[in-house]
């Protein structure tokens, strides 16, 4: 009798499967040949203990760049982060003119997600990252510093000291 509920327990039961994209951002910078031309980086953290092989065959990622182009940024950066062995740094960098000053959102959907996430709805939901910045003004965008080996926690409060670096000084701190 203890069999049959065993076997039937373990038939029931939902394995909890999780994705090797564990989360990230863009980063967003002029650079100093042209007023409209940008560098786009892409970080994403993956998971090395079980998509480490998913995260070696991601080599470049597609960023919409938000006036209607799209090109592929190439990975630059592939590196553990320091005390987390498990979870690697990945940066994919490309460049970018735009055709005139306005505000524009850089798009970055990362497919291949894992199906059958217990609290996320994966099935064929790409993994998305954005960011919003313009371009009406020639400035030099604050660099932001702070740790990459930071975790964040459900349910528990996280604080980012986030300092920024500023070549003009212009900027709010």
């Amino acid at each position: 009798m203890k069999s049959k509920l065993l076997l039937l327990l373990f038939l029931v039961t939902r394995s909890a499967l999780a994705t090797h994209l564990l989360g990230g951002y863009i980063q967003v910078q002029q650079t100093l040949t042209t007023a409209q031309q940008y560098t786009i980086r892409v970080i994403v953290f993956m998971d090395e203990a079980n998509g480490q092989v998913a995260g070696q065959q991601t080599s470049t990622v597609q960023v919409c760049f938000g006036d209607g182009s799209s090109g592929a940024a190439q990975r630059t950066e592939r590196a553990l982060l320091p005390g987390k062995p498990n979870v690697s740094r990945n940066v994919y960098t490309t460049g970018h003119t735009y055709a005139g000053p306005g505000t524009y959102t850089a798009l970055c959907l990362i497919a291949n997600r894992t199906d059958g996430l217990t609290n996320i709805p994966s099935s064929g939901i790409p993994f998305g990252l954005s960011t919003t910045f313009s371009t009406n003004q020639t400035n030099t965008t604050p660099t932001l510093s702070f740790s990459d080996s930071d975790t964040a926690y459900v349910f528990q409060k996280l604080t980012l000291q986030v300092r920024t670096t500023d070549a003009e000084g212009d900027s709010l701190y």
